[in-house]
């Protein structure tokens, strides 16, 4: 198991079995889950700002 969530990791290489926190492995799977949806939440709102900004900006021209 390797949770990017945890600076308790061992010698920075992974847990073998549960975390050293006591995380199970699914668990850490989630996180990793539910990080990559909200980022990825984020980068499209971020897109449509971009996209949202420049037909104001040439709306305004």
């Amino acid at each position: 198991m390797f949770c990017f969530q945890c600076q308790e990791t061992a010698k920075n290489q992974g847990c073998t079995i549960n975390g050293m926190c006591g995380k199970k492995g699914s668990t850490a799977n989630l996180q990793d889950l539910s990080v990559d949806a909200m980022v990825a939440m984020v980068m499209k709102a971020g897109e449509t700002a971009v996209t949202t900004m420049a037909a104001l900006d040439q709306a305004n021209t």
